[in-house]
């Protein structure tokens, strides 16, 4: 009979279960390559692979020509901002001030009439007037008429001064709205600067992209290898058996009950009555 002082050592061993093993280790007879030759092959093979092709879209046709057109248009300018540009300047020069070619034409027509009224009616009134009083060309009727002249000059004076004034008034309008406008045409070059600077910055961005793209593929290599261990060690792992050995005090006790759950665990062999059994056994075994 064992000594109060000895040990025991129980060993204990799981396998997988009998129809998980093929697809663990492989059967190739039924076609099933196995988890562990897998992950094996898998971490020997050469891949994954990267996208063999441009990850980033190319520019399109359409957009290149309209970078073009704008880049053009940004360095050249714009022609009607030329031109405007050149008729503020000679607004702002004042060069509508005495230069209006309709100003003459606008005080004859409103002088028309009046010079008309001076020749058909005034003038001959006066001469028939002074002819019936048989006085006609005595100083009198001379006075008379330089009378009637001045009249019209100074009312043909007063339209035309009236006239200009009207246009010096629109035009000085026009010089002081031009000197308004002046800063928005100045600032329409940092306008056009801006454009350029848009092409230039949508440029930038493509090759940042085209350059983004080369590192993500550089990374991605370099990466690899720690990537495909990871998957590895992924794919083995998994409680599939072992073996464990545990060594306590020997009991006698202990060495009953130790006994009997073995033997219920052989009995079990034997039916519904074999755990019953095999407790009985391994009961007696473990006694000595």
């Amino acid at each position: 009979m064992p000594s109060p002082s000895d040990t025991q050592t129980t060993v204990q061993k799981s396998e997988p279960w009998t129809q998980q093993i093929p697809y663990l280790i492989g059967d190739p007879k039924k076609g099933i390559a196995g988890i562990f030759p897998e992950a094996n092959r898998l971490y020997q093979s050469a891949g994954p692979l990267y996208y063999p092709g441009q990850a980033v879209a190319g520019i399109s046709t359409e957009r290149e020509a309209a970078l073009r057109a704008q880049a053009a248009r940004s360095m050249g300018g714009s022609p009607l901002t030329a031109a405007g540009a050149a008729e503020l300047g000679r607004t702002l020069g004042g060069a509508y001030l005495d230069g209006n070619p309709y100003l003459q034409h606008a005080i004859d027509a409103a002088s028309r009439g009046l010079t008309r009224n001076y020749r058909s009616a005034v003038a001959p009134g006066l001469d028939s007037a002074f002819s019936r009083a048989g006085r006609y060309g005595s100083g009198a009727h001379a006075s008379a008429h330089e009378a009637a002249q001045q009249n019209l000059a100074a009312q043909l004076g007063d339209i035309a001064g009236n006239l200009g004034y009207q246009n010096y008034g629109t035009e000085r309008a026009n010089m002081l709205n031009a000197l308004n406008a002046a800063p928005a045409y100045a600032q329409q070059d940092y306008a056009e600067i801006a454009q350029l600077d848009a092409v230039g910055r949508a440029r930038e961005a493509m090759a940042q992209a085209l350059i983004n793209d080369q590192v993500a593929r550089w990374n991605f290599e370099q990466q690899m290898p720690a990537d495909k261990l990871r998957q590895y060690a992924a794919l083995v792992q998994g409680n599939f058996g072992g073996t464990t050995s545990t060594t306590q005090p020997y009991s006698s006790g202990a060495g009953i009950l130790g006994g009997a759950t073995a033997g219920a665990g052989a009995g079990a062999t034997f039916g519904p009555w074999g755990a019953g059994i095999g407790a009985v056994l391994g009961g007696l075994l473990g006694a000595f």
